[in-house]
């Protein structure tokens, strides 16, 4: 689990006071940088003190495949180019050097230099599919991992989910299933067992002893933070990460996108726990309505909080160093002291200014600067241009302020800033397996998953695009026109619905019973008699008529399957006397 530390430790190039415990790693741990393993650090110091220096957690807690993506990027020592993204396909050739598949590329490059030197040609594709079997079909194949948690090489073990995922987001079949195609396997494919979702589950916002939670647009990314939370148990760590950056808790004492105790803000609650709970056990509007001035001004007389003076104009600005603490602007000054409370506890020094200038807009930082992309959707700046939705992000998250905004960050967005389009989930927003002109849909799990592949879902509309990609890949649009899961419209099953749209919304605008609650008989033969995708009965070979080589067929398969027409699974009187009637 990723925990940050004090800002001075955190963020961009001011790593240095880890860096001698990160060094410590570097050299000692005999495992190969360029790949993930179970331990600190890796065997090249340079690459590992250069890496480390980046992203601390690699040298203090385990050098996983963030760390060793890190490594393919930036040290060199893995092939020119090795596991970039825009390297391209392994298994084509191109005019330029490398290849995506970090492992694939580097083994091939040790072979045949001149496939990272020079071209990744004929010759190197020909080689990636001997060597390597990166060509084949990465869905269903039992080496590629479990589509629930995040893999180094594409596909997943569960072909189903597989193709589902790959379906909206061919990355995570063509370059890697990270950790964007393992959240949304969790959200939609119903085969990772974590009891995301579950009203039994238990609250996101409190530990128990049981794992997972019920809020799942809450639980999945908390659990894709740290497997634990899923595996094995929702302890008060799991708890913390949910009250940091789930907008479940948004209205819980002691989350950090609720407000400062010692300012008034719109909504109820406040950042510290127990000041927040001081306050509301004497007045419980604080925590139920809003957190006024009335709150405001008793977190100031009874919780020795607020001597620190964030976003008092008399404290100065938060873009240069002073000997006295806080500075006015609330919200950066809230955000660099809940990561460094010596910069409200002591003095605003040249540190505290230094994250200031990193992460605060009004500093020229990445959050709410004029030039910051949407929070809801990636892209390659660091930070986005709210400050607020940013700056709760990057607390939890520094990369996305320092390097990129890039999936993990939008996703983040999606499930907790409350500012990305009328919000998955809300009633009224639409049906997700239909095209509609506002943006997101009703179900919130299958809307995430849809607008974290295609961020235009949540921002603009939910035109066709996105409610093809649902119909897809969700599992409530199991019941709805048009979904491939729904059953062949011109047989009788269980379930509502048809899997060709038209067909389906013509019977059902007859009889709304085959929608709502079974796609019977009755339905299927008004298929068969409307919608012309129903061979006759009895045309067992598909040749659009009704004759001896039909009789032929069922004769020979009598008291078998092959010749059954009317669903019973046995090929008997009954078939015949329908293959009689249809005759011509």
């Amino acid at each position: 689990m990723r925990i940050p530390h004090l800002v001075a430790c955190m963020l961009a190039l001011l790593f240095v006071c880890l860096a001698s415990r990160a060094d410590a790693q570097c050299g000692v741990n005999p495992s190969n940088c360029c790949f993930a393993n179970n331990g600190r650090g890796c065997i090249e110091p340079t690459c590992c003190q250069e890496v480390c220096a980046i992203d601390p957690f690699c040298c203090t807690t385990r050098w996983d495949a963030l760390c060793a993506s890190r490594a393919q990027a930036n040290c060199g020592v893995c092939g020119v180019g090795c596991g970039n993204p825009s390297a391209g396909n392994c298994c084509a050739p191109k005019t330029t050097p490398a290849c995506a598949d970090a492992p694939c590329c580097t083994i091939v490059c040790a072979q045949d230099p001149f496939c990272c030197d020079v071209q990744w040609d004929q010759f190197c594709a020909a080689a990636a599919e001997q060597i390597c079997g990166a060509c084949a079909n990465p869905c269903g194949d039992p080496d590629a991992g479990d589509c629930c948690v995040p893999q180094q090489g594409p596909g997943c073990n569960n072909a189903d989910c597989c193709e589902g995922v790959c379906a909206g987001d061919p990355f995570c079949c063509d370059t890697q299933w990270d950790a964007v195609c393992a959240q949304t396997a969790q959200l939609v494919c119903g085969v990772c067992g974590i009891g995301c979702g579950d009203p039994a589950a238990g609250d996101c916002c409190e530990a128990h002893p049981t794992p997972a939670c019920a809020d799942p647009a809450c639980c999945v990314p908390v659990c894709a933070t740290d497997s634990f939370c899923c595996d094995v148990e929702w302890d008060a760590k799991c708890a913390a990460l949910a009250v940091e950056f789930c907008g479940a808790c948004g209205d819980q004492c002691g989350s950090p996108i609720t407000g400062a105790c010692c300012v008034p803000h719109d909504g109820p609650a406040c950042d510290d726990a127990s000041c927040c709970e001081t306050v509301c056990a004497a007045d419980s509007f604080c925590c139920e309505v809003e957190w006024d001035e009335f709150c405001a001004g008793a977190a100031q007389n009874s919780c020795g909080v607020c001597g620190i003076g964030c976003g008092d104009p008399a404290t100065g600005s938060c873009c240069t160093a002073r000997t006295t603490p806080s500075c006015s602007d609330a919200l950066c000054c809230e955000a660099i002291c809940s990561l460094d409370g010596f910069c409200c506890e002591a003095e605003w020094d040249q540190v505290c200014a230094d994250a200031a200038a990193i992460l605060c807009g009004d500093c020229d930082g990445a959050c709410g600067g004029p030039a910051g992309g949407d929070c809801c959707a990636p892209h390659a700046t660091p930070g986005c241009s709210d400050d607020r939705c940013c700056l709760s992000i990057c607390v939890v998250d520094p990369v996305c302020c320092i390097e990129s905004w890039d999936q993990i960050c939008a996703k983040t967005a999606l499930a907790v800033c409350g500012n990305c389009g009328p919000g998955c989930g809300e009633p009224g927003s639409g049906d997700c397996c239909a095209a509609h002109e506002t943006p997101s849909c009703e179900d919130s799990t299958c809307c995430l998953a849809v607008c974290v592949a295609d961020p235009f879902c949540c921002e603009s509309a939910w035109d066709e695009v996105c409610a093809a990609t649902a119909l897809k890949s969700c599992g409530a649009c199991v019941g709805s026109c048009g979904s491939p899961t729904a059953g062949d419209c011109c047989k009788p099953h269980t379930n509502p619905a048809c899997s060709d749209a038209a067909c389906c919304n013509l019977i059902c605008g007859a009889d709304p019973f085959c929608c709502n609650i079974e796609w019977d008989s009755m339905c299927a033969d008004a298929a068969a008699a409307a919608c012309g995708l129903c061979a006759a009965p009895g045309d067992l070979n598909g040749d659009g008529v009704v004759d001896p080589s039909d009789l032929t067929i069922l004769l020979n398969s009598w008291g078998g399957p092959a010749g059954d027409i009317d669903g019973d699974g046995v090929t008997g009187p009954a078939d015949l006397v329908l293959l009689l009637n249809s005759w011509g």
